[in-house]
């Protein structure tokens, strides 16, 4: 049983630094690029992606899969803001480059937001103990 434990909160911890990790990357990318009037359109996939892996590690505490389809379905509710994400994929999907062009709202109010909730994690948690 204590093995069990130990290694469920090893788990734990490991999925804590991951997330740190994708937040670290989110808020990298969303401050140097989606910050401005105008933005680079594929920079927005940049900063969701990780945006989308601690979403599901906060709701599932599992590692989130690496496809973005299924991150995407899982955590972005139906709406305005799936539709513009659509919009987005569909265009990169048909070989759009997604250059530069005016920021898309209620995209970058959603990342903004899920960067301010997800820096309340705090910096590190110890899960761990010694024997």
């Amino acid at each position: 049983m204590e093995t069990l434990i130990k290694t469920h909160l090893a788990d734990l911890e490991r999925q804590h630094d991951i997330k740190i990790l994708y937040l670290s990357m989110a808020s990298s990318n969303f401050r140097k690029y989606l910050r401005r009037d105008l933005v680079w359109m594929k920079k927005y996939l940049y900063v969701l992606r990780p945006v989308l892996a601690c979403m599901w590690i906060e709701r599932t505490n599992t590692i989130a899969p690496t496809e973005f389809q299924k991150l995407f379905e899982a955590e972005v509710p139906e709406g305005s803001l799936k539709s513009e994400i659509e919009k987005l994929l569909a265009r990169k999907m048909g070989g759009d480059k997604l250059g530069e062009e005016p920021r898309i709202g209620p995209l970058n109010d959603f990342l903004e937001e899920k960067n301010r909730v997800l820096h309340r994690i705090p910096e590190r948690i110890q899960f761990s103990q010694t024997a």
